[in-house]
């Protein structure tokens, strides 16, 4: 397996896994983020190192569930109710196509949909097991969801329309 730290690995894997993890810590400090910068000033730098070092880790593994999530909604519904993609396109064609697909909508594709997932998992993480967020933060997150799923799809078509 060829593993590396491409622009798509870290748009689409970590920042989502991120958001999921800072959500999580406001909704922890009941979302006053006044407490969150005291509780970071008063936090020695060692220890905000290791904290930051191992926060990468777990929102690169978050990121990567709620991307294995996005891959199971791939079969059904995704490729049944939207328009279906020919992912043997990207084992097909030219590198050049498959680079210039990549970076133009299948990128920003699994980016839309794995931060829908994870801004949603984070809502639903934190009113089940943390504390219920205020309506504004509820609104919030499920007009962004809402909006970046949309977007999502409007890309997957582009991609099955440019993968036929």
């Amino acid at each position: 397996m060829n593993i590396s730290l491409k622009p798509h690995i870290l748009i689409s894997h970590f920042i989502p896994g991120f958001v999921f993890i800072v959500m999580s810590f406001s909704s922890y400090m009941n979302w006053k983020i006044n407490l969150i910068v005291a509780t970071l000033k008063d936090t020695p730098n060692t220890n905000i190192i290791i904290v930051s070092f191992v926060s990468i880790i777990i929102a690169f593994l978050i990121g990567e569930v709620f991307d294995s999530l996005r891959d199971l909604l791939e079969e059904f519904p995704l490729n049944k109710i939207f328009s279906e993609v020919n992912w043997d396109f990207f084992f097909n064609a030219d590198k050049e196509k498959i680079e210039k697909l990549n970076e133009s909508y299948f990128t920003w594709y699994v980016f839309n949909l794995n931060s829908s997932l994870s801004l949603i998992g984070a809502l639903l993480f934190t009113t089940l097991f943390i504390n219920n967020p205020p309506f504004k933060i509820w609104a919030i997150v499920v007009i962004a969801s809402l909006i970046l799923f949309i977007d999502g799809i409007i890309l997957r078509k582009e991609i099955a329309k440019h993968t036929k």
